[in-house]
């Protein structure tokens, strides 16, 4: 064969490879700046969660003031235990999902941000049920 022929076997035309079958489309690249924001606002928000969790405890020195007014302890003890743990397992929730949606490449960045703000919701649940259980701690 020349260089000009241009004429192909039968069986060479049967043994070139086809196009390739199409893939599913690929996931969407992800965003590094909604990758770094979101590790930021992790961290940044267990800092708050630390602090909670610290305001929380001194929490207990409300009791300290019911010698002669009549205080409900139990209701102490509840929102002790509401304002130490409950921004805790808030923010847990909060961080699995915000790497959740990291791993499947959608916008996290959002999520610690609502996980801080419920978090707080529920330290300052926490906070009135001790209030409300010490009479006169308003005065």
């Amino acid at each position: 064969m020349t260089m000009t022929d241009n004429s192909i076997s039968p069986s060479l035309s049967s043994t070139t490879p086809s196009a390739p079958a199409p893939d599913k489309p690929s996931k969407p690249a992800a965003k590094v700046w909604d990758i770094i924001l979101t590790i930021a606002l992790v961290l940044v928000g267990w800092t708050v969660i630390g602090v909670l969790v610290i305001g929380g405890a001194l929490l207990g020195f409300a009791g300290d003031s019911c010698g002669e007014i009549s205080c409900s302890f139990t209701q102490i003890g509840i929102g002790i235990i509401v304002a130490v743990f409950a921004p805790v397992i808030v923010f847990l929730i909060a961080t699995v999902l915000a790497i959740v949606a990291l791993v499947r490449r959608k916008l996290a960045w959002w999520i610690p941000l609502v996980g801080v703000v419920l978090a707080i919701l529920a330290w300052v649940a926490g906070f009135l049920m001790v209030s409300t259980a010490v009479d006169g701690f308003y005065n």
